[in-house]
């Protein structure tokens, strides 16, 4: 927020933290960039402004839900199964915050309609047994994607190269893997330009990593009260949080640099506790896809219905990631992008704590996988009472 108003106030990408915090590579520009050019055309905070941004955000959220139910069915799940989670993803209340708030400013409602596109054109592309060369435009979109969101651009170029040893001729893949490279410097090279000219320094993405694992790795992450032990790590730590911290980043010369320094000590920590490094990451992961109650106040003082959202998010998770692995187990299966899609963003997150925002990329991935397997496991039950052998049925698509 603070990016987008100096953006709609003066067009500079800065201020993340505060005013004064100089030029910014804590994100990209996407969402935020749209909310600044918003906020300059209809007024700073505005009712006008705020609605548009509001709209913006949940029909991108809706939007991606629609494009998994598309691609799902494409792919051969039962229409019923899909619509099923389709109705769940809109009606159940476990990210409105996010879809209806906090996406105004950040990429998460973007990237969750970028990555539902490239599994919709993935899917297509499976079905049409696409030349090399007709992947031109997934290629752009997976560049696209790992631009606005590294986590999510990493499942899509996953997904992809699994498309591609389907579809493609193996004298084929080198074509495929140079026109994939080139696209990604395209739609890299301006953002690193403009970090080097800023900064003095290579940065293609985001230079906040260092923050972020310092986050995660000290003395205080190991205590039994991880929600007020995180909280205030962060008010020790970061300068959106600590106007200590954030004098301190502008001493060291900005951003990229305070990150640097603040990863080199995590790292130090790391090496120095490989045991307690090593729960903590197992920890990460598992908070991922089953986050504690105390997840829904990390920002907040309280949270309405937590152990309800849980529960959903838990159930979501268990069946999401048992359809996840049914679908891998399946040669062929179609889906088996999808299941990319729900459990590739959870390796970059294994080092980070984990925050509901980062969840909310495989949330639809998830609840349509569960779906699928809810679906197969139903197709099963049906077949053994009717005494067929489910091995030659082919009771679902993709077998």
């Amino acid at each position: 927020m603070n990016v987008a108003a100096a953006l709609s106030q003066s067009g500079c990408f800065c201020h993340a933290f505060d005013y004064g915090g100089g030029p910014t590579t804590h994100l990209t520009p996407s969402m935020t960039l749209i909310a600044g050019s918003i906020y300059k055309l209809f007024g700073l905070h505005s009712s006008a402004s705020e609605i548009i941004l509001a709209l913006l955000s949940i029909s991108l959220s809706l939007g991606a839900a629609l494009l998994y139910f598309v691609g799902a069915t494409a792919a051969g799940l039962n229409r019923t199964a899909s619509l099923a989670a389709l109705a769940l993803y809109c009606l159940l209340p476990v990210n409105l915050q996010l879809e209806a708030e906090a996406f105004r400013v950040w990429e998460g409602g973007l990237t969750a309609f970028l990555a539902a596109t490239a599994f919709v054109l993935m899917v297509r592309a499976h079905l049409t047994d696409s030349d090399y060369r007709a992947l031109l435009p997934l290629a752009v979109l997976a560049a696209v994607t790992f631009f606005v969101s590294p986590t999510m651009g990493l499942a899509v170029y996953a997904s992809l190269c699994l498309l591609i040893i389907r579809i493609v001729q193996p004298r084929r893949w080198a074509c495929c893997a140079a026109m994939f490279a080139v696209t990604l410097a395209l739609v890299l090279s301006p953002w690193t330009i403009r970090n080097y000219q800023r900064f003095g320094e290579f940065i293609p993405l985001r230079g906040n990593f260092g923050l972020e694992l310092a986050l995660a790795y000290n003395d205080a992450a190991l205590n039994p009260d991880q929600r007020d032990s995180f909280r205030e790590t962060l008010r020790r730590l970061h300068p959106q949080d600590s106007a200590g911290a954030f004098r301190r980043m502008v001493a060291a010369g900005g951003e990229p640099r305070y990150a640097r320094t603040l990863g080199v000590r995590a790292k130090e920590w790391i090496y120095q506790h490989p045991t307690e490094s090593a729960q903590l990451t197992a920890r990460h992961g598992f908070q991922y896809y089953f986050p504690a109650r105390w997840d829904w106040t990390i920002y907040e003082s309280s949270s309405l219905a937590t152990s309800v959202k849980q529960a959903i998010i838990w159930l979501l998770s268990s069946l999401g990631l048992a359809g996840a692995a049914s679908t891998l187990m399946r040669r062929a299966n179609k889906l088996a992008y999808l299941a990319l899609l729900g459990t590739v963003p959870v390796l970059p997150y294994l080092a980070v704590q984990p925050v509901p925002r980062y969840r909310y990329l495989v949330f639809g991935p998830l609840l349509f996988l569960a779906a699928a397997f809810v679906s197969r496991l139903l197709s099963q039950d049906e077949l053994r009472g009717q005494s067929v052998d489910p091995e030659s049925a082919h009771p679902w698509p993709g077998r």
